[in-house]
């Protein structure tokens, strides 16, 4: 250095030195630039992903999103990612989870990604079971997945049953199963999941994969004395629930025992094997997949003799008549209400866990149809001659007539033959309703009518849809109370209205009728079960009620909120606003004292989701008057943060500032801050986007409750991201957290770059993503 500085003196050496700090200082701040750049983080995240998406720490649910949030952004990514998985095992567990997604969430739609993700799924499953594993582990978790794939091909083609390429790989899949299914019953081991065994067999006997004689086989070695095969079926297997303490012993190698026998047409072996089933569990009746299940097999094998011979018998052991089984049965052929993910429903409602077997959901018309002629018989032969056969024809035809609307309905293809068709099956039973004395109608019966109860047999006819009308003993799942509106327009068609509900208390059942489709259409986070009804099938209801003579003495603010909601989603604000005006504020509150607890979440959301709209357009007085009904400060707090959310998410930065110092207002009055207001207002702070802002959103999280603290913490880096700030976003992962908090984090980044280019293919898609972050909870 100081010869440096004697050479060239000490002015040009600082120079030097100063040019050389100033461009590593430059250097710095361009990387340190650079590296906070959306495309720099992006890189990033592909880097990053990598080992989260080939380890076993992340689920694989979280993987599958992240392939499909790839291929929103840049089309083809999906194969390229899950090609780059380092196992097939990995590569067809990605492809089941994107596949049960996106079939489940876009159900009717023609979204191209669905069938990809399940014809790649069914190349793994070739890959990894054309030969059958050796190892017992490979066995079960093949087991497992291969039902996984094969109920989700099963659903996808109750909506779209001509695609002979899912066909195609719905076959392959239930034949492997079959394949696995055999080779487990010759080479059985201790600890076999008997659970996936017995559900894997259902599977095969659903699609006709097994021969006569593989059949004879089966029930050959099921019943017999093969000691590894029965260690698996103890007698006093005890089964039980993580909501209940009730536990139950069940035996389940008789039901599949009864299945196969049924398969096969045995009525005298199957009803042997229903007997000690019900004598080793009497409450077998109540299980989801009982004794209505096993017909099913008859049916589906063209055993009509032996079916009813099998009703008989089984109806004699259950104390029921044998049409009132027939019509049990009716009441689950080809309603897919158990959808991929709901099935925990049937579990928790009946308070046993068990495989609910979708035999008769998803049944083929033709056998449906034939199955309701054995009904129709059996209430002509087996019910008494006057009243209770007349009341019985009437609930038969009004029952065929749902199922027909429904069935075509779900598959877009009611067509107006099909409607003159249904309304012929509605004129026929009103027929035999009018036949019924007043006695007879007026007498209470055991219903299941959302909880175990009891109604006047004119209120079960009545109802605008299906009420399953049981002996008190029988069957206690799930059944939806909303199917189709159709018999409720063939009563409004027909001006049948002031016949059907003369009084106010009777009209009230179309009201109940609106709240029951509620709950079906957008059920907690499984949403969108039920089709939608159009706005011109809501406006003939709404005009139905309003000019019966007792109209005025309903609450009717239900269907004028689902109305007004719909309108103005429909681009429709003038008849939006006059559909909103007509609520009454004050009745509001009364819709959450007739719920259960779980349906208030659409309620309230649907009330929040009013509130921002009315301020859109200008009715703010309209909009103060409907959160000031309620009286709850908290509940204040979540309907203004919905609106802000939802302003600022429209880019009406002003409604959402002016409305989210509203919320801080309320707040800061002294409102208990729950985690539910937490993660709201959190969501609503960082959408904005200020510096404060984030900060205030990072403490609301910090002090969540635990279990929550991710989901608020999921919230926000969406909400970062929205803004366009993916630096700020993916670096604020807390430091120890997990795998699967890792990749979900990337997953709100990638979900947030389609948000602002989104696309009418994935519309379904967006509506659950979107509704999962901006759910709202009602307090009471």
């Amino acid at each position: 250095v100081t010869r440096a500085v004697v050479k060239f003196g000490p002015r040009k050496v600082a120079a030097v030195v100063a040019a050389f700090l100033l461009l590593g200082l430059s250097s710095f701040y361009f990387y340190d630039y650079r590296k906070k750049t959306n495309d720099y983080v992006l890189n990033q995240i592909k880097q990053d992903a990598i080992p989260l998406l080939n380890g076993d720490k992340a689920g694989y649910d979280n993987k599958a999103s992240y392939a499909i949030n790839s291929e929103r952004i840049n089309k083809g990514q999906f194969a390229i990612i899950l090609d780059g998985l380092r196992s097939d095992k990995n590569r067809f567990k990605v492809a089941i989870a994107a596949a049960e997604d996106l079939v489940h969430h876009d159900r009717k739609g023609d979204l191209y990604l669905k069938t990809q993700a399940i014809v790649y799924a069914d190349s793994m499953a070739s890959i990894l079971y054309n030969t059958i594993p050796e190892n017992q582990e490979d066995q079960n978790e093949g087991l497992k997945d291969l039902l996984n794939l094969s109920e989700i091909t099963e659903f996808y083609l109750y909506y779209f049953e001509d695609d002979e390429e899912i066909k195609s790989v719905h076959a392959n899949i239930t034949t492997i199963l079959s394949k696995l299914s055999l080779h487990l019953l010759d080479n059985p081991y201790g600890d076999m999941d008997m659970k996936k065994f017995n559900e894997s067999i259902e599977m095969g006997l659903n699609h006709y994969v097994f021969s006569k004689t593989q059949l004879e086989k089966l029930a050959s070695a099921i019943a017999g004395e093969n000691t590894a095969i029965q260690k698996n079926y103890p007698r006093d297997q005890t089964v039980s629930t993580e909501r209940s303490s009730n536990t139950l012993s069940y035996n389940g190698k008789y039901q599949i025992l009864a299945s196969i026998y049924a398969a096969l047409g045995n009525t005298d072996k199957c009803l042997a094997a229903i007997d000690i089933l019900i004598d080793d569990q009497p409450r077998y009746r109540t299980f989801a997949s009982s004794g209505t299940a096993i017909a099913g097999y008859f049916a589906r094998y063209g055993h009509w003799q032996a079916l009813n011979n099998y009703v008989t018998g089984y109806a004699v052991r259950i104390g029921f008549k044998p049409f009132e089984v027939y019509r049990q049965i009716a009441n689950k052929c080809g309603y897919v209400t158990q959808s991929i993910n709901d099935r925990f429903q049937y579990n928790l409602l009946s308070e046993v866990e068990t495989w609910y077997n979708p035999v008769l959901d998803y049944m083929a018309a033709g056998t449906i149809s034939e199955l309701y002629n054995s009904y129709l018989h059996s209430v002509i032969a087996t019910s008494s001659p006057g009243d209770e056969r007349n009341f019985n024809l009437a609930i038969f035809y009004k029952q065929k007539g749902l199922f027909t609307a429904k069935y075509y309905q779900d598959k877009n293809k009611y067509s107006n033959e099909l409607v003159d068709v249904v309304n012929h099956d509605y004129a026929e039973s009103f027929n035999w309703y009018t036949k019924t004395s007043e006695r007879y109608l007026n007498e209470d019966i055991n219903v299941f009518f959302h909880l175990p109860s009891v109604k006047p047999r004119r209120e079960v006819y009545t109802y605008p849809d299906y009420i399953e009308h049981v002996p008190s003993h029988a069957p206690r799942t799930r059944y939806t109370n909303y199917r189709t509106s159709s018999f409720l327009e063939y009563i409004i068609d027909q001006n049948l209205m002031q016949v059907f509900y003369p009084t106010a208390t009777e009209l009230a059942q179309v009201t109940t009728w609106i709240r029951d489709y509620k709950t079906s259409r957008y059920y907690i986070i499984y949403n969108y079960e039920a089709n939608i009804l159009p706005s011109n099938i809501l406006q003939e209801i709404d005009s139905a009620i309003t000019n019966h003579k007792n109209g005025l003495e309903v609450n009717n603010n239900m269907l004028l909120l689902i109305t007004s909601t719909t309108m103005f989603n429909n681009n429709q604000p003038g008849l939006a606003i006059d559909y909103a005006r007509r609520i009454n504020p004050l009745a509001l509150p009364d819709l959450f004292n007739e719920e259960f607890n779980l349906a208030h979440v659409k309620t309230f959301e649907l009330v929040g989701e009013l509130y921002a709209k009315l301020i859109v357009h200008n009715q703010d007085a309209l909009a103060a008057e409907i959160r000031g009904v309620f009286a709850l400060l908290g509940n204040r707090v979540r309907l203004t943060d919905r609106a802000a959310t939802e302003f600022f998410i429209n880019g009406n930065d002003s409604l959402g500032n002016a409305y989210l110092e509203l919320a801080d207002s309320i707040i800061a009055i002294g409102v208990d801050i729950d985690w539910v207001n937490r993660k709201q207002h959190a969501y609503a702070a960082s959408l904005r986007g200020h510096q404060g802002d984030y900060n205030k959103s990072g403490q609301l999280i910090r002090n969540a409750p635990s279990f929550w603290r991710s989901v608020c913490y999921s919230i926000n880096v969406r909400a970062t991201a929205y803004n366009g700030l993916y630096f700020e976003a993916y670096s604020g992962i807390p430091k120890f957290s997990s795998s699967a908090a890792k990749l979900n984090t990337i997953n709100e980044i990638l979900y947030s770059q389609t948000f602002y280019n989104k696309e009418e293919k994935w519309q379904r898609i967006d509506l659950y993503n979107d509704y999962k972050k901006t759910i709202i909870g009602y307090g009471n």
